[in-house]
């Protein structure tokens, strides 16, 4: 009865999944109700540099750096032309620089 249980959950999961990626509503300007169209793509940035335990080493600190790329829309409509806005997305880099041997 359990093993139905979770194959019933995990079906249900990756409905609900591909479902959200498969009928992703696009943004629309919130004025005239027009599609949202990218016009601009900004080059990688560094957003966040830190350390964190080493994954090799418990001793040691790997530094840690967070990409960022910035994504910018508006309203293609030009009797509108009032929304815009920008999404960002980030990826996290582990620099780790210690030999696998090194102690």
């Amino acid at each position: 009865m359990k093993k139905k249980i979770c194959l019933i959950m995990c079906m249900a999961l990756i409905v609900t999944a591909f479902a959200s990626v498969a009928f992703a509503r696009k943004e629309q300007c919130s004025y005239c109700g027009t599609d949202m169209v990218c016009y601009d793509v900004s080059d990688e940035y560094v957003v966040r540099v830190y350390t964190s335990t080493c994954l090799n080493y418990s001793n040691r600190l790997d530094t840690m750096r967070v990409w960022g790329t910035d994504y910018f829309f508006k309203c293609p409509n030009r009797s509108c032309g009032i929304e815009t806005f920008t999404n960002t997305t980030t990826r996290t880099e582990r620099i780790c620089n210690h030999p696998k041997d090194s102690k």
